[in-house]
């Protein structure tokens, strides 16, 4: 199948998202000559992109399974891009194992951001995750993403209290986060006193 992207911005580079299996595809933009890649990665730098204003990039598929992710064109227009890397039902120590790999790390660096969010709790709280535990998960994730951004910020944001009755409060997992956030002279947003003191303040009803 042929894919288009249009747009009418001026690009300065356009990257593709898509997971790595060794399909290949091909693309090209306004229906110019044909580039192959092959998806061995995670991000790709679709090279060739036309001066002037606005384009057509067109993809196909030549081998295997593409699977698409999306397009990022990036013009010399001031503001902000925001990548969700989540997975629903995930917890710290399956991100753990993640950010330890060099596939995540090299794709990661090839993002490039200037500020990587760390946002858990909510699941680690449904597995009755411990405090300690927590703490040393956040350790590692941290580390793991200093590793290939070292000069990118980090901030750890902690959701507030959900009512459950859980055994293990978020209160508690915010006192890991500031610990660890202090330790590794990062930031942490503890989003409790958004909500208010007590789950009551805001919860259902």
């Amino acid at each position: 199948d042929l894919i288009s992207v249009i747009t009418t911005d001026t690009a300065t580079s356009v990257k593709l998202f898509a997971e790595p299996n060794n399909a290949v595809i091909r693309y090209n933009y306004d229906g110019g000559s044909w580039t192959s890649v092959t998806l061995s990665g995670g991000v790709y730098s679709l090279g060739g992109i036309p001066a002037g204003t606005g384009y057509t990039l067109n993809l196909e598929v030549v081998s295997g399974t593409a699977v698409l992710y999306g397009v990022e064109s990036r013009g010399t227009n001031i503001g902000v891009v925001a990548h969700k890397l989540g997975a629903t039902g995930s917890s710290l120590s399956q991100w753990v194992q993640k950010t330890n790999k060099l596939e995540w790390q090299s794709n990661l660096a090839n993002l490039n951001p200037s500020l990587v969010v760390v946002f858990h709790g909510t699941n680690d709280q449904t597995s009755s995750e411990s405090k300690s535990v927590f703490k040393s998960n956040v350790e590692l994730i941290v580390s793991n993403i200093l590793t290939v951004m070292p000069d990118s910020d980090i901030l750890l944001v902690t959701p507030p209290e959900n009512g459950r009755g859980l055994p293990v409060s978020m209160n508690e997992y915010a006192e890991a986060m500031r610990e660890v956030s202090i330790n590794k002279n990062i930031s942490h947003l503890n989003l409790q006193t958004y909500f208010g003191l007590d789950y009551s303040e805001y919860g259902f009803g």
